[in-house]
Parts: C-alpha cells; structure tokens; sequence
C-alpha cells in the first residue's frame, strides 16, 4: 500500500480503536527499541488477531511452514512439532539457535531448500514448493 504517514498514523488509530484489546500488544512490539525482530519477540509475521487465534488452535499440533521464525518459536514453546522449509541459510541458522536457547530445538525440524525468489519459473514443481508434499 502506498500511504503518507498520516495515512499510516489514520488507518493503525482507526483499527486500535476497534480493537483496543491490541493495543499493548501493539506497543510492545513496535515501540520496543531493543526488540525489533519477530524472531526476538516472539512474534510471527500475522495480525494480532491471527495470533490470537493461532495460539488457540495450535499448541501441540503438527505444523508446517515455508519460512520460518517468530511463529516456528512461539509454536514450539507451545509444544507443537514443526517442520519449516527454509531458503536463507543465514536466517536458518538463527532461527535454530533460538530455538536452542528456549530449549525446544527437538520439537522441530528445520529443512534448508534454497530458492531464487527472482527467478519464479516452475515455482510449483521445485523442491521448495513441494516440499509439503515429501511426508514431512
């Protein structure tokens, strides 16, 4: 979306005030200058209205992802078993050493698939997308 500032300011007043139950929620994660990653939050990449529900429905599931981080931790720590297909070796390596530090690596299984983003040709047959399709 290509909004002005005051925009952006309108539109978050606009959806706090429907919603006021994610308002701290809201200001601790983006107001927090020492915490900006969603891997360090704890957070995944969703609405808080997403997470809400997620956090319902997915303690001790089976889960699988394309991607991984905020939401691969949050989800282990609720006791879920993970597989996440990941294409940044960097980000991977990041991911599981936070997984180690919270002491829930062993709840998930982390698969590095690179894929080049920019050259999208047969998405669907690469391994990166099939990957939900190989029994994880």
């Amino acid at each position: 979306m290509n909004l002005t500032s005051s925009q952006r300011v309108i539109k978050l007043a606009g959806a706090l005030i429907r919603q006021p139950q994610f308002t701290p929620p809201y200001l601790l994660s983006n107001l927090s200058s020492s915490r900006h990653s969603p891997l360090a939050q704890n957070l995944p990449w969703w609405s808080f209205a997403a997470i809400q529900q997620a956090d319902r429905l997915f303690p001790g599931k089976r889960i699988f992802e394309w991607g991984s981080g905020g939401s691969t931790l949050r989800y282990a720590q609720k006791g879920a078993q993970i597989t996440a297909i990941e294409d940044d070796s960097a980000w991977m390596a990041a991911v599981q050493t936070a997984l180690e530090n919270a002491g829930v690596a062993q709840r998930v299984t982390m698969k590095y698939i690179p894929f080049d983003f920019d050259q999208p040709a047969q998405f669907a047959s690469l391994a990166y997308c099939q990957a939900l399709n190989d029994g994880s």
